[in-house]
């Protein structure tokens, strides 16, 4: 087997310090719940399972009645979702002895490319995740201007916030994730100005230069490799991300690393029959969207509370500067047990102000 050399930049050849790579920001991964799954080791079908909490109504008992009647007693019942590692994520690569002593590269000094490599990866699963997702709602035609010209943003970010309310999605920690185009369509609308975002969240670097404030209650991102013409509004424990570093072989040298807060293993191994030093970082992953139950009431006589069987994925909505609205479809569970109904659309907004407008130019005349 023949062996590709590295590329790499004799001594002569370089200038105090590295130019940085052209790269994308590992943002994904730092939104969404994320956990270890290193205490799991061994479980079955290499699998976890993640309880999401379930509901129970609320009844009505007549003040002074005659007690004819008893109590109704509500069976409560937890959703359980089932995360499998499905995934080992790794980077490889073999350095010879002539690099290592006249190229300056070794095993060590590629370990930090290999853990980005990882890293990226990781975020590319996650984007995966997110995009691939079946939305039970979506804000279509955001950037169709009025017949006056002027922006819809601020409607249709309103509408993802009416949304989520409608859904039962908790105020705090919601995230709008955006493409560069839908960023570039925020940033030059003069309706919307944004608040300025402090705390942990801005931990990372990369996060940090990404996250361009809060807009009514959303801590809006940037991410260049989603959609660019779309947004998506969800909250982080709408989707999960679990990660498991791999064991340490007996008889190759190995330890613990990480890479931007994801731990990784190292294993180098040199291999004698052909004088080349072996580098491997990986690490086991997995991820799902979380699904809940949705109830609903029946009305038929008595009434009677139902839930949704399978679940559903209700955490989240995703805008669109241009493509149609999707709503819950009638007489649906989620139809029923929410007060959504039909979802805004910007083109059959823009259409209405431009009758308008007619309307009133004919009268004018």
């Amino acid at each position: 087997m023949t062996y590709t050399q590295h590329s790499v930049i004799k001594a002569e050849k370089i200038l105090a310090g590295y130019q940085a790579v052209l790269e994308d920001n590992i943002i994904l991964p730092g939104l969404v719940q994320h956990q270890s799954l290193d205490q799991f080791k061994g479980a079955l079908n290499d699998s976890v399972s993640i309880r999401v909490a379930g509901r129970l109504p609320a009844r009505q008992y007549a003040f002074r009645n005659d007690r004819s009647d008893p109590l109704v007693f509500d069976t409560y019942s937890e959703n359980k979702l089932t995360l499998t590692l499905a995934d080992h994520i790794y980077s490889a690569v073999e350095v010879t002895d002539e690099q290592v002593d006249f190229d300056l590269v070794s095993p060590q000094s590629l370990v930090p490319v290999q853990g980005r490599a990882i890293a990226a990866q990781l975020n590319e699963n996650v984007r995966s995740l997110i995009e691939g997702t079946t939305y039970p709602t979506t804000i279509g035609n955001a950037g169709e201007l009025t017949a006056a010209g002027k922006s819809q943003l601020r409607r249709a970010l309103l509408e993802a916030r009416r949304v989520l309310n409608a859904s039962k999605i908790p105020d705090e920690a919601r995230i709008l994730v955006v493409g560069s185009n839908f960023e570039a369509a925020l940033l030059s609308d003069p309706e919307i100005v944004f608040a300025s975002v402090a705390g942990d969240a801005q931990a990372a670097s990369a996060l940090h230069g990404a996250t361009l404030g809060s807009l009514f209650g959303f801590r809006v991102v940037r991410d260049d490799t989603v959609d660019a013409d779309t947004a998506y509004a969800f909250i982080p424990s709408s989707f999960a991300l679990l990660t498991a570093v791999p064991g340490i072989p007996a008889d190759v040298m190995g330890a613990a690393s990480s890479y931007g807060g994801y731990a990784t293993r190292w294993l180098r191994q040199y291999d004698v029959s052909y004088l080349k030093d072996r580098s491997v970082v990986d690490t086991f992953c997995g991820s799902r969207a979380v699904t809940d139950v949705v109830e609903y009431w029946d009305p038929t006589s008595p009434a009677q509370q139902k839930i949704t069987n399978p679940d559903v994925f209700v955490r989240g909505t995703k805008i669109l500067l241009s493509g149609a609205s999707v709503s819950p479809a009638a007489n649906t569970a989620l139809a029923k047990s929410t007060t959504i109904g039909t979802v805004w659309d910007g083109a059959t907004a823009a259409s209405s102000s431009s009758s308008s407008a007619s309307a009133s130019s004919s009268a004018s005349a």
